[in-house]
């Protein structure tokens, strides 16, 4: 990656593989393991195997997509009758480690991070403040996909936008994988968040925020 000019990879995966029904996470085999300390012991691994090529990292999917029966690529998945909060332990561990360079939220429901019964954890305000002020996190936190149909299925593209800048989200992904979108997502939805801040739905304060830690991140990238 390093050679190819790549300098920040969405990767390790930390969620612990605790449904064997799991489509996205433990079917594919991108768990490191159901146990935290193992999952620990790989991630610290790669983390480390990245840093000594100059490549940031991303810690995800948080708080943690393991225990989960669907895919949120497909639909929205609903986590409070499921999760566990022993999938927080590697999220917090590497923090506390100083191996967190960015943290990427999940399209997940989730009994305390989620601001209602429909809002995921990547679009809810109480899932930032949770990540900043009780688990010490300073780092650019990253939307997930945000054309997967967890998001889709129940927001449109600026209201799920605004949301996610809202909840803290200092990037955000579109990777328009299908056919029906195009490349002139980034700038629409750009235009989208220029007029939420005009009218006052986006706070000022909260884009300079954002804005100031993407800086950073980019500082340290190159």
């Amino acid at each position: 990656m390093a050679e190819a000019g790549i300098n920040l990879n969405l990767a390790p995966v930390v969620d612990l593989a605790l449904e064997p029904r799991n489509p996205v996470i433990t079917r594919l085999g991108r768990a490191f393991g159901r146990d935290p300390d193992t999952v620990l012991r790989h991630a610290e691994m790669i983390i480390r195997a990245h840093r000594s090529a100059d490549v940031k990292t991303c810690l995800k999917h948080f708080p943690g997509h393991g225990s989960a029966l669907h895919d949120s690529h497909d639909s929205p998945v609903d986590l409070r009758a499921t999760w566990k909060a022993v999938e927080i332990v590697p999220f917090q561990r590497l923090v506390d480690a100083g191996l967190a360079d960015a943290l990427m939220l999940a399209h997940v429901i989730h009994p305390y991070l989620s601001d209602s019964a429909e809002t995921p954890v990547s679009l809810s305000r109480a899932a930032g403040e949770i990540v900043r002020e009780v688990m010490g996190f300073r780092g650019p936190l990253i939307s997930d996909g945000m054309q997967m149909s967890a998001i889709t299925a129940r927001f449109s593209e600026t209201e799920a936008a605004m949301l996610a800048l809202n909840a803290g989200n200092d990037l955000l992904i579109y990777a328009n994988q299908r056919g029906s979108e195009s490349i002139d997502t980034a700038p629409r939805v750009a235009a989208a968040l220029a007029r939420a801040l005009a009218e006052g739905r986006v706070l000022a304060e909260d884009l300079h925020d954002r804005i100031s830690r993407v800086t950073a991140l980019r500082a340290r990238l190159f």
